[in-house]
């Protein structure tokens, strides 16, 4: 079995022993209706206390949230019921006074001599801990902004890494808690930290005029540069989408979204916020970031940011759900792909085979099922039934 070590393994005498418990308990008119929580934690209680350690027992009850919260979904009874079942006060702390903040750290860009006037874009990555190409897209905005710093009549604040913590653990999630921050805003300053951070977050870029979120695909699927948006902003969120360079502008049904999401929560207030995704997890694609990047440059021109040189933004498909056929595999096994990203496609071509390395046959030929250009490409090979392997967007996708 694991070697793993428990309360017993050592002696608390003159420790100061924090302890995270699940107290959690249901309550009804500020009574506990079941105490089998407090009960299975007992015997740990008891044995660091008869060690002769200064014990600190911490637990939440609920998600709180608001002011009320912390009237109603208090710890209060705990503390009560066992100061009772140990025979002893156990004194409950509502809050604890630590002289600790926490800040947002960007790179604010704004004119020598600003007139209060400026207009504000704020560019964002890093929610996620393998996306790596708005690592690059931001590091080359702050490059070239420098370089014509006399060009810059306007704001703009540069967010690489929201989500530091799963950058360095290469996670998507929130390490230690299993969440997705991404799915969390505009959060709460009397939440848990993941929901404090999203707040701070939030509560930062409040007030800009413009918000770009990047983002990358995951580690299995190759996405084009797009960007994403809701079908119910479109009118106020498609002028911004339509200078960022991008390859194809994917718009969503607004009941798929999550309401969670940093670019929804910054709409709700007035930011206009909008969705990069491109590429693929781990990786940097120059080729897609400096694209992007002269995007942002033509759309911060366009908002008056920016009076320097930009290109014209391409010309791009706008599509929506209906416009994307999903190709998904029937058999087992590994993807050898037989197109490339941006390829144009008829319906019945040869996309890829799926192979058996252990038989050496071909389990599968897979066809597109219709007309139009390869959006997404499976890049990891190795699938299972159902794996998305490539998505065609066709119809009548271009303006």
């Amino acid at each position: 079995g694991l070697n793993k070590k428990s309360v017993d393994d050592f002696n608390a005498k003159g420790r100061r022993v924090l302890v995270r418990c699940d107290f959690n308990v249901p309550l009804k008119d500020g009574q506990i209706t079941d105490e089998n929580r407090l009960v299975a934690a007992l015997p740990t209680i008891k044995k660091l206390v008869a060690d002769g350690g200064k014990i600190i027992l911490c637990s939440h009850l609920g998600k709180v949230k608001t002011e009320e919260d912390k009237k109603t979904k208090t710890l209060a009874p705990v503390a009560k019921r066992l100061t009772e079942l140990l025979g002893q006060e156990v004194k409950f702390v509502a809050d604890l006074m630590v002289e600790e903040e926490l800040k947002v750290k960007k790179n604010h860009l704004a004119p020598d001599f600003p007139t209060g006037e400026e207009k504000r874009i704020c560019i964002v990555s890093g929610l996620y801990g393998d996306e790596l190409q708005g690592q690059y897209i931001c590091y080359e905005v702050i490059r070239r902004i420098k370089l014509e710093y006399e060009n810059l009549i306007g704001i703009v604040d540069v967010y690489p890494a929201l989500n530091p913590m799963g950058l360095d653990s290469k996670t998507r999630e929130i390490p230690g808690s299993g969440i997705d921050m991404n799915s969390i805003f505009p959060g709460s300053k009397l939440g848990a930290l993941g929901e404090y951070t999203a707040s701070c977050i939030f509560d930062d870029i409040k007030g800009a005029d413009v918000c770009i979120d990047l983002h990358a695909s995951n580690l299995y699927v190759h996405e084009v540069p797009q960007v994403r948006m809701n079908d119910d902003r479109v009118d106020e969120l498609m002028p911004i989408a339509k200078c960022l360079n991008v390859d194809m502008i994917w718009i969503h049904p607004s009941n798929s979204v999550l309401n969670g999401s940093l670019a929804y929560s910054l709409n709700e207030v007035g930011v206009r916020s909008v969705v990069i995704e491109s590429g693929v997890a781990y990786r940097i694609n120059q080729q897609y970031c400096n694209a992007i990047v002269d995007g942002l440059f033509a759309l911060m021109k366009e908002m008056g940011i920016w009076k320097g040189n930009t290109v014209t933004p391409k010309k791009v498909p706008i599509t929506n759900d209906k416009d994307i056929r999903y190709i998904n595999a029937e058999s087992s096994g590994i993807f050898i792909p037989g197109v490339q990203l941006f390829a144009q496609v008829k319906k019945g071509d040869e996309l890829g085979t799926v192979v058996n390395v252990i038989t050496g046959a071909v389990e599968e030929v897979v066809y597109a099922t219709g007309d139009g250009m390869i959006c997404s490409l499976r890049d990891y090979p190795v699938i299972e039934e159902g794996s998305l392997l490539a998505r065609i967007v066709g119809g009548n996708a271009y303006e």
